[in-house]
């Protein structure tokens, strides 16, 4: 019964490992996709669903300026993560992300398919 307390801080380090990769997995997607990967400011990460995120980044654009922070939608295709598009918000990021992945998977293309 004494060792609960380590078996739960085991259990909790390896969960929040396994977090950390994904969030730099999809980080190195993201400045990929990059015009200036060296500026990228990156916040929140959010796991959408299993293979499905939103990572907030600001970053300088084509004339040197920073745009301002915004989402990046991305999925995992084969195991990688992919940067797919700029969503402008959370919300929009979320949706994006999740019917891009519906689609990789050869779900209905969106409202009104047959």
């Amino acid at each position: 019964m004494r060792y609960w307390k380590e078996i739960l801080v085991i259990c909790c380090s390896l969960l929040l490992t396994a977090c950390g990769g994904e969030e730099a997995a999809a980080k190195k997607a993201v400045l990929a996709d990059l015009k200036d990967p060296s500026s990228a400011k990156f916040g929140d990460f959010h796991l959408v669903e299993e293979g499905a995120a939103c990572f907030e980044v600001n970053a300088r654009n084509s004339f040197g300026g920073y745009a301002g922070a915004s989402y990046m939608a991305l999925i995992k295709m084969d195991g990688q993560w992919v940067a797919l598009t700029d969503s402008g918000n959370l919300q929009t990021c979320t949706t994006v992300a999740k019917e891009m992945l519906k689609q990789s998977k050869g779900g209905p293309k969106g409202p009104g398919s047959n």
